[in-house]
């Protein structure tokens, strides 16, 4: 849950929804069950963007880093950028571009996945 550009935003399990609360009644906005993404984890206002990071369904790996443009409605998804792991915190600092140098930092961790164990030919990721 965040605050973003005035507005209250919520994620939600299961499918990964992420929904738009404005006083009323939730409106949803993204349902990520179809990118095997389950239960979102990290929100944060990053600029004009709503920033998400997510864990995918038991039995599967590759979390997703999202970004969702309340103005227009464009979303942007990224799944296992860090492979094998999961998206679980996000920290925002002076903008985001939209190349893969997304300017975000993205806190994760092999406990934050919910299947298989990487290959064994995956090696994990240095401190």
């Amino acid at each position: 849950m965040v605050t973003h550009q005035g507005k209250l935003y919520l994620g939600v399990y299961p499918w990964a929804r992420i929904y738009e609360w404005t006083g009323s009644e939730p409106k949803l906005l993204l349902n990520l069950a179809e990118h095997e993404q389950d239960r979102p984890f990290a929100m944060i206002s990053a600029g004009d963007w709503l920033a998400f990071g997510t864990v995918p369904k038991a039995g599967t790996v590759g979390g997703a880093l999202g970004l969702y443009d309340p103005a227009t409605g464009r979303s942007v998804l990224r799944r296992n950028l860090i492979p094998g792991h999961s998206i679980i915190g996000l920290a925002y600092r002076d903008g985001v571009r939209l190349r893969h140098d997304l300017r975000l930092r993205r806190h994760q961790h092999p406990a934050g996945r919910r299947g298989p164990s990487p290959s064994p030919t995956t090696s994990p990721p240095t401190r």
